[in-house]
């Protein structure tokens, strides 16, 4: 996606237009102006509180990942992708690289040779056993989800919040209706939120991620951000 790229977003959000009754019943009551200003406030606050320690307390193993990524496969560090943001900014998505630096054409011959693969993939964009992945630290990565830890960094650049719907690449937005994919833009992405926990295909993903922006609170980022600990110890997740 290129960097110029824009989503329309929120008016209300925004301030380009007039808070009319249609406005205040399209959007989320948080959405006013006064409000929107409060919240970010208030999410800038918890993210920088938490991101800022969490980012000293990481630093030693994010050493050993870099050093282990390195001597696994030849290429850089750091998988960076760009995705769409608040606003429908585009930013450099971070995480560890956890796929051989020729993913792509490893998947297309892959889905070549397993054509019964391939529907798999076009449904839900991932694939179990993925031959793209480095062997051993790749899926440790992807198990333990250390490799979004550098998401910590999109974080503190203020691309990110620690909670939000989440931040995924071109051609799954684009499988998403204008209206909702809009809807998504007018909040931050997150590193955690109620879809990442509950998890589920396109249709589970708009459920939560509305559900999210319309019932957002403080409570609600904290009580996901306690939850989320459980579901990375615990249990598996897609990819994106």
């Amino acid at each position: 996606m290129n960097q110029s790229t824009k989503i329309k977003s929120d008016p209300v959000v925004t301030g380009k237009a007039n808070d009319s009754v249609a406005q205040r019943e399209a959007f989320p009551q948080w959405k006013t102006r006064a409000n929107a200003n409060r919240t970010s406030l208030l999410k800038r606050v918890i993210d920088y509180s938490i991101t800022i320690p969490a980012c000293i307390a990481f630093a030693p193993l994010a050493l050993v990942v870099a050093i282990a990524i390195k001597l696994t496969d030849r290429g850089p560090v750091f998988f960076v992708q760009q995705r769409e943001g608040r606003d429908g900014e585009c930013f450099p998505f971070f995480k560890f690289r956890t796929m051989y630096c020729d993913a792509g054409e490893r998947l297309e011959r892959y889905l070549d040779e397993n054509p019964a693969r391939r529907e798999e993939w076009e449904t839900i964009f991932k694939l179990d056993n993925d031959p793209r992945v480095l062997p051993v630290i790749g899926n440790l990565l992807r198990v333990t989800s250390l490799d979004e830890l550098p998401n910590l960094l999109n974080i503190l650049r203020g691309e990110m919040s620690l909670v939000g719907p989440r931040p995924f690449p071109t051609y799954h937005l684009d499988e998403f209706d204008p209206e909702f994919r809009e809807k998504r833009a007018s909040v931050w992405p997150g590193l955690t939120g109620l879809w990442q926990i509950h998890r589920g295909g396109l249709e589970a993903q708009q459920k939560w991620d509305e559900k999210y922006i319309d019932e957002w609170s403080v409570a609600g980022d904290l009580a996901l951000i306690l939850r989320t600990i459980p579901t990375v110890l615990f249990a598996r997740k897609p990819h994106y």
